[in-house]
């Protein structure tokens, strides 16, 4: 199923695509110079791709500049018995955190990622979920794992940065190196981390209430235009075209364009947990990381000294297979690692997204709730 979703995107469909992901705030004349596309061909590919859900776009909050303490993710096993109703009570008490903007459940496996002010909320929205799951009778043997990581002390190397994968889409498409992962030029465009969106340089500048205003509803409509977001908060065109752009500049949010990895021909969804020994701190785990940019097809990864969360793709078991291979590996050689990573895979057939990149309700607790 995943591979003829793939082959119904056209080279020129994918080209566009990977324009529209690795540069999110080009307008459609700039799409198409750097395709080579003709700008009436780039609008009509762009609607028809739009209409067929193959992407969506977000817009991603820096909660570490917001004032948020902690990055959450969790996974959790999901029992055996009908996938609808199961995963329907594994659901519930997920949608019901605004603080967890991305959850999905497949067969027998789910995760959430969020964000949280403190670790008091962080370990109270956990005992909610875990509560929810036990009032709707969902028996859990392991009740999994909630892994908190504070963002003063961790770095993104990619936060929902899907470039790689499409180029590599768009590689085999045209016959050419699925191998090569990133060019020179694309290396530019998000950098090696994702600058103040973790670290020790503290949180941003206390937003105005205009601001918040504009900010809430730009996370809400990541679509709307800046008319269309000025009659939601009662600012003007101009003044909201300046907020976002002040904001954008100030570093309080990126823009992405999320594709729908089955139509790109991706098979599994990656989860990947692993704690590191001691001495292997960010800095020295630099190859590695270096690594995963490169070769790996994965598009977010978050770490700090002491563990490591990643999320990839694969086409099939025996791709992620050899990229497990490849990067335990490294990992070993340079003792990195004493025990096997964490991992998660879910078909991408299967899987319900119970929160589809929705960080309307965490960018109101992040802001607050006037």
């Amino acid at each position: 199923m995943a591979e003829r979703k793939r082959k119904n995107l056209s080279e020129r469909e994918l080209r566009v695509l990977h324009a529209l992901v690795s540069h999110p705030m080009f307008n459609d004349r700039e799409i198409s110079e750097i395709t080579g596309i003709n700008i009436s061909t780039v609008i009509a590919i762009k609607k028809r791709l739009s209409a067929r859900n193959v992407f969506k776009t977000a817009i991603l909050p820096n909660f570490h500049k917001l004032g948020m303490e902690l990055f959450l993710v969790g996974y959790t096993p999901i029992p055996p018995g009908p996938q609808k109703e199961v995963i329907g009570q594994w659901r519930t008490p997920v949608e019901r955190e605004e603080r967890l903007f991305y959850a999905g459940a497949a067969n027998d496996m789910a995760f959430f990622m969020g964000t949280a002010e403190n670790y008091t909320s962080a370990m109270a929205l956990w005992e909610r979920i875990q509560r929810g799951w036990a009032e709707n009778n969902l028996m859990l043997d392991k009740v999994g794992s909630l892994i908190l990581l504070p963002l003063t002390i961790s770095r993104f190397l990619t936060f929902c940065d899907y470039n790689n994968i499409v180029r590599r889409a768009l590689y085999e498409a045209a016959g050419g190196d699925a191998g090569i992962m990133v060019s020179e030029e694309d290396k530019g465009v998000s950098g090696p981390y994702l600058e103040g969106w973790g670290g020790d340089d503290g949180r941003g500048r206390s937003l105005s209430k205009k601001e918040r205003k504009v900010f809430k509803a730009l996370v809400m409509h990541p679509e709307a235009t800046n008319k269309k977001i000025g009659e939601v908060t009662g600012v003007s065109r101009q003044g909201v075209a300046a907020i976002k752009s002040r904001l954008l500049e100030e570093g309080f949010y990126v823009v992405r364009r999320i594709p729908d990895l089955q139509a790109l021909g991706f098979e599994i969804l990656v989860l990947a947990h692993t704690v590191f020994s001691p001495v292997s701190t960010v800095e020295a785990r630099e190859e590695a990381i270096r690594y995963m940019e490169e070769h790996v097809p994965q598009f977010f990864m978050i770490s700090s000294n002491t563990q490591n969360v990643l999320m990839a793709a694969a086409r099939n078991y025996e791709e992620f297979v050899h990229y497990k291979n490849q990067v335990l590996s490294l990992y070993r050689r340079m003792n990195f690692i004493n025990d096997e990573p964490t991992i998660t895979l879910m078909p991408l057939t299967e899987l319900i997204h119970v929160k589809y990149h929705d960080y309307g309700g965490a960018i109101k607790i992040a802001l607050g709730q006037e």
